[in-house]
């Protein structure tokens, strides 16, 4: 992120930038390292006790439902006044926001006219399996993740780091629920025309259109390669995401 702001969108040092969903606030610090007035914002259980004064609760109203293993967040709202920042980031936390239209809503408030948006998350056909809960292809599935998918995989015995030692019947519930509460696969195109038609401009994916910016080995094996851009535009949801776009 850091490199991104730095060397693609020429954020100048001392600007205000906010991490949506910031967990301990890692990467805050390292965007203060670097020189910004960053700041980060999460639900409260995630945020790191004692809080440092720059990362924030995020006021929201949870749905409780004892059917469910997971607390789904209804609303919420941004601990900050409009036009905030100059830039808005975000590390795999797209693939977890169900009202994406008031997610993006609230990006656009805490912005500058002209601020950045810029997000990191797993792309909807990441390959070989759904990054969260292992499961194969569960991801391409999505929504409709047929249960015999699951059963199967729960019991030959697929488990996340949070699962080992857990009975196949208790696995393939919590997927399930975490599937249809906890994810939200959307295709880069659907990105791009959300945001095209809500307040955005100068939409980017970053295989695609800035790839010589992109650290990690999938984005070196396009480039070594010489993939053409319409293949790239093609393999783009395959691995994890980079999107950015202008408020306008």
């Amino acid at each position: 992120m850091e490199k991104l702001l730095r060397d693609l969108f020429e954020l100048p040092p001392g600007a205000r930038v906010l991490d949506i969903g910031c967990g301990k606030g890692d990467l805050a610090r390292r965007l203060r390292s670097a020189g910004y007035e960053a700041h980060g914002a999460d639900f409260a259980a995630s945020l790191p006790d004692p809080c440092p004064d720059y990362l924030r609760p995020i006021e929201a109203t949870t749905l409780r439902d004892s059917r469910r293993s997971y607390t789904v967040t209804s609303t919420y709202r941004l601990p900050f006044e409009d036009g905030a920042f100059r830039a808005v980031v975000s590390t795999s936390v797209l693939e977890h926001v169900i009202d994406k239209e008031a997610f993006f809503r609230e990006v656009r408030r805490v912005l500058v006219p002209g601020g950045i948006l810029l997000g990191m998350f797993p792309g909807s056909k990441s390959l070989p399996v759904e990054t969260h809960v292992k499961v194969p292809l569960m991801n391409f599935f999505w929504p409709r993740v047929p249960r015999l998918w699951l059963a199967f995989w729960a019991i030959i015995g697929v488990r996340n780091e949070f699962q080992h030692g857990k009975p196949w019947r208790t696995v393939y519930r919590s997927n399930l629920d975490y599937c249809r509460n906890s994810l939200s696969y959307w295709p880069v195109r659907k990105y791009r025309q959300f945001l095209n038609r809500s307040g955005f401009h100068d939409f980017q994916c970053g295989t695609v259109d800035f790839l010589q910016h992109m650290d990690g080995g999938y984005a070196a094996l396009l480039r070594r390669l010489r993939v053409p851009r319409p293949l790239r535009r093609a393999l783009c949801d395959v691995r994890n995401v980079t999107i950015s776009a202008i408020r306008d």
